[in-house]
């Protein structure tokens, strides 16, 4: 993290400016009612609320007002990409993140060509907040006449190869400081090939 801050001290002038009536110093350009402790700079900030790029203000021990620019960037982002066989059975699948830490929100982007039949290409992404999954998804049989999309609040990845059945690969997602862990559920008998996984990590 760097900042950098500016004092102005409430009850003396700043060197090289001239007091006001009653030996204050003059109200810093861009702050109004200093004395009132209600700070306004091209919009509200609030104390404490304080984001990149902005300027933020608090009082010190000895009153004096800190002006603080924060230039860190607040957000952490990492990615990669594994893969799921798509006839493996019902289990788990760790994917480590590479934040250090608990992520806010993960995205994942999954597709698989149905070994059967090369014109069908199953699409799913989905997104996790740590309480709300999100997911889309098309997928199904060309022969079987039975192409379909899908939303789902319950499975990160939704791979259906067809809907009789169904025949499927889905999963559910959770984490934590170290990894992103998917729970597979298969269902029915599905083709050979691997599921791509595009992954995506934020922290904040």
């Amino acid at each position: 993290m760097s900042e950098t801050f500016k004092q102005y001290n409430l009850s003396e002038p700043r060197q090289g400016e001239a007091a006001t009536e009653g030996g204050e110093q003059p109200i810093p350009k861009g702050l109004i009612d200093v004395r009132g402790r209600n700070i306004l700079r091209a919009g509200t900030l609030e104390s404490g609320n304080f984001r990149t790029g902005q300027q933020g203000w608090s009082f010190n021990s000895e009153g004096d007002v800190e002006i603080r620019n924060f230039t860190h960037d607040l957000v952490i982002y990492k990615n990669g990409t594994t893969t799921r066989d798509n006839t493996a059975a019902s289990g788990s699948q760790t994917i480590a993140h590479g934040l250090g830490k608990t992520p806010s929100y993960v995205r994942i982007t999954a597709k698989y060509v149905v070994a059967t039949n090369a014109s069908t290409e199953v699409n799913s992404v989905g997104v996790y907040n740590g309480s709300t999954t999100s997911t889309i998804s098309m997928g199904g049989s060309v022969s079987g006449g039975d192409i379909e999309t899908n939303s789902s609040s319950t499975n990160i990845i939704f791979i259906l190869e067809a809907a009789a059945g169904p025949v499927r690969q889905v999963a559910t997602v959770s984490f934590d400081a170290t990894n992103i862990n998917l729970v597979w559920t298969r269902s029915g008998t599905p083709s050979g090939g691997n599921i791509q996984i595009l992954w995506e990590a934020f922290a904040d």
